[in-house]
């Protein structure tokens, strides 16, 4: 950040010095002056765009450490869709739930506990109205809801109006190419291009988040199969019939893929 605010102040310094430090005249200021105004015209949004990133992002550090649950860790991994799926695939390998492969659908197989994680009590009714895999990967469920409030309370993830924020100017940027051949519709399109490349690298964790991540990766328990699909993944589930879930959520994810690219391609 202090770097490129160094780098805007540099500029305007190198516009009113240009002159005298190279002796040019009047005409061939006005030669190079769109060219040194361009660069002051790119380097304003990217420091405003630096400047609510480091404002949003949060500190690197925190007085207190969290600690996270299971479902808290997946959902600071990858959000709302992993924590769903991880509670699926904890209920089939503990056997609450029964996977039928060939159909992709899930039934109850036995009666979950009282003191069962709210998520999974919540998934397990939603399994009677919603079997299909497919369906239930998609369900919002108030517990999911919580677990963001909670990670947003740690200051772990950012809050929703600077996500908000960071989507907003990437549609705008991507509406604008609408108006690619009209003049103006070029510094606009450069505007929002410069806010939405930059709010691109803006993840959805904090910086203190983004490092609790990290740490717990780095000290996780490699036997522990729902541990590493918190952590990275479906990908990760191997053994009975956790194997046969993978196959269900990469045939699901392979339909999905090729559905879209036969809508768009």
């Amino acid at each position: 950040l202090p770097l490129s605010i160094a780098a805007v102040i540099a500029c305007l310094i190198f516009i009113d010095s240009t002159q005298n430090a190279y002796g040019f005249t009047t005409n061939q200021m006005k030669t190079i002056e769109p060219a040194i105004s361009f660069l002051v015209f790119i380097g304003g949004p990217i420091g405003l765009c630096l400047l609510l990133a480091e404002l949003t992002l949060g500190p690197n550090h925190h007085p207190q450490r969290p600690q996270l649950d299971l479902y808290e860790t997946a959902y600071l991994a990858a959000g709302h869709a992993r924590t769903v799926e991880l509670s699926i695939a904890k209920l089939v390998h503990e056997g609450f739930l029964s996977l039928n492969l060939r159909h992709r659908t899930l039934s109850i197989a036995k009666v979950l506990p009282s003191d069962a994680h709210e998520l999974e009590q919540q998934l397990l009714q939603t399994v009677v109205r919603t079997p299909t895999l497919k369906e239930l990967r998609k369900v919002n469920l108030d517990a999911t809801k919580a677990l963001k409030r909670s990670l947003e309370n740690e200051k772990l993830l950012m809050p929703g109006w600077a996500v908000f924020i960071g989507a907003s100017f990437r549609i705008m940027c991507y509406i604008s190419i609408i108006f690619l051949f009209a003049p103006i519709s070029i510094i606009l399109i450069v505007i929002l291009g410069i806010f939405g490349i930059s709010w691109e690298l803006v993840p959805m964790r904090t910086r203190w988040g983004h490092r609790i991540l990290k740490e717990i990766e780095r000290a996780h328990d490699p036997f522990d199969v729902m541990q590493r699909f918190a952590l990275f993944g479906y990908e990760k589930l191997s053994g009975g019939v956790l194997d046969d879930l993978r196959q269900a959520l990469t045939a699901e994810d392979k339909e999905e893929a090729f559905s879209s690219c036969g809508c768009g391609c």
